[in-house]
């Protein structure tokens, strides 16, 4: 079976994903070498499962609507860190 090979143009948003400009740089998130932080991803994902939310990380990472509205639901619970990771993690969609 061979293999599918894909193009990525040298303009999709993922590649500069890590790489905001001057006036959108947070100061909120490191994103370095990476475009998404595996271990604050697992993190948010246990935390959500112990406030009774599923979270899908290939869904994450694969369907923006649905990171954004797992984030939001995040966002809007009462555990403080919990928000904090949503919040970290919500920057990785500023591009």
């Amino acid at each position: 079976m061979l293999a599918a090979t894909s193009v990525v143009s040298a303009s999709h948003p993922l590649l500069f994903a890590c790489e905001p400009s001057a006036s959108t740089r947070s100061s909120r998130a490191s994103c370095i070498d990476t475009y998404w932080p595996a271990e604050t991803l697992n993190v948010f994902m246990l935390r959500m499962a112990a406030a009774g939310h599923c979270v899908n990380a290939a869904m994450m990472l694969g369907d923006r609507p649905y990171a954004f509205q797992q984030l939001t639901i995040a966002l809007a619970l009462k555990d403080q860190a919990l928000r904090d990771l949503a919040t970290e993690l919500s920057d990785y969609f500023q591009f």
